[in-house]
C-alpha cells in the first residue's frame, strides 16, 4: 500500500522549500488549490467532497488538502481511476460513478474521450460542442451508474460542517449545486469550474447568481474556476487569517 505518511513528509519539505524560494506549489489545473490552501490555512483537520475529481493527484483541487491531513469523498466515472485512488488516495472514499441528478433511471450514457479524458461528460450538448469547436469526435459511450447526494452524505462520516465542495463536471456544475443546496447542504466553500467567463462578466453566470442569492461571496476567479465562500462561515476562516480578513474588512 502506498505510504501516505511518507508523501505527507515529502510534501511538507517541498512546501517549505517553495515558500523559501517564493515559488507556488500546486497540483490543480489552474492553481485553485493554492487559493484553497490560503483560505483554509488554519483548518488542519478538514473535509471535502470532490465531484468530477479526475486523477487523484494530477489536476486535483483536493490533493494538497489530502496531504495536509484532510479527508473526504471523490466522485468520478472515468473507468481507469479505481486502482489509482486505491494506491494514492486510499484514505478517501472514492465512487467510480456519475452524480445522480434526480433522474428516474439508475444508469446513463457517459461519453468517454480516451484521447482527452478530461472532456468526458454525461452532457450530450457538451459532446456536440467538443466536436464542433475542437473536432473531437473519438469517444466511447459507456453505461455508468450514479451516486446520489444522500448516499454521499450518509457515508461521509462527518460530524461537523462540510468545508469544501469542488465541482468540475464538464457542463453540469449548476445542476449539481442546486442538488446539494436543495438538500440544505451549505459547505463553507464551493470551488466550481465556470468556463467561458472572465472576471468582468462572471456576475452574469448562472452559478454566480445562484450562489450569491444563497449567501455566498465570490472570493477568487482563475481562468477555469470560481471560488465562493459562505458568509456565515467567515468567522471560522478569518480567525488569525489576515489574508482572508483583508479581503472582507
Amino acid at each position: 500500500m502506498f505510504n501516505t505518511q511518507f508523501m505527507i513528509f515529502i510534501y511538507k519539505i517541498f512546501r517549505k522549500i517553495s515558500y523559501f524560494f517564493k515559488v507556488s506549489f500546486s497540483f490543480s489545473s489552474d492553481g485553485e488549490d493554492y487559493t484553497l490552501l490560503k483560505i483554509f490555512e488554519h483548518i488542519d483537520v478538514g473535509n471535502y467532497i470532490d465531484i468530477g475529481s479526475n486523477h487523484p493527484i494530477l489536476h486535483s483541487n483536493t490533493y494538497s488538502l489530502y496531504l495536509k491531513g484532510w479527508r473526504g469523498v471523490c466522485v468520478d466515472p472515468l473507468p481507469y481511476l479505481v486502482p489509482k485512488y486505491k494506491k494514492f488516495r486510499f484514505s478517501d472514499k472514492f465512487y467510480n460513478k456519475g452524480f445522480f441528478l434526480g433522474n428516474e433511471s439508475i444508469t446513463a450514457p457517459f461519453y468517454f474521450f480516451p484521447d482527452n479524458p478530461d472532456n468526458s461528460t454525461f452532457d450530450l450538448n457538451q459532446v456536440k460542442l467538443l466536436n464542433d469547436e475542437y473536432n473531437r469526435s473519438n469517444f466511447k459511450v459507456l453505461d455508468v451508474s450514479f451516486v446520489s447526494v444522500d448516499e454521499i452524505i450518509n457515508n461521509f462520516n462527518v460530524n461537523s460542517s462540510i468545508h469544501l465542495i469542488s465541482i468540475d463536471v464538464e457542463g453540469l456544475e449548476y445542476e449539481i449545486l442546486q442538488e446539494f443546496i436543495g438538500k440544505n447542504i451549505f459547505p463553507w466553500v464551493f470551488c466550481v469550474e465556470e468556463l467561458s467567463f472572465v472576471a468582468n462578466d462572471i456576475s452574469t453566470s448562472k452559478v454566480y447568481k445562484y450562489l450569491t442569492s444563497k449567501g455566498y461571496k465570490l472570493i477568487s476567479r482563475t481562468f477555469l474556476s470560481s471560488i465562493y465562500i459562505l458568509d456565515s462561515a467567515l468567522p471560522n476562516l478569518i480567525n488569525n487569517n489576515t489574508k482572508i480578513w483583508n479581503l472582507y474588512k
